[in-house]
């Protein structure tokens, strides 16, 4: 969400003075995954809510989507 990039740019840029080489590399790290899992915990919300309005032909295609989700989510934790 764009939201969030932005915030990410923010805290970024002001703490970015305050660290050496590698603590810059393992904040960007720690930044980037959180923000992963914001971005995904989003989409899963959002295709969670789909479900229910969700005529019967497209509800494997959505469970995917779901599941996929899932995976990379978990990938983070």
């Amino acid at each position: 969400p764009a939201e969030l990039q932005a915030q990410f740019d923010t805290s970024f840029l002001l703490e970015l003075p305050n660290y050496s080489d590698k603590e810059v590399v393992n904040k960007i790290q720690e930044l980037s995954s959180q923000l992963a899992k914001l971005s995904l915990r989003d989409r899963l919300s959002r295709l969670r809510d789909q479900l229910p309005q969700t005529q019967a032909e497209s509800r494997d295609k959505l469970k995917r989507q779901i599941n996929d989700v899932l995976v990379r989510l978990r990938r983070y934790n």
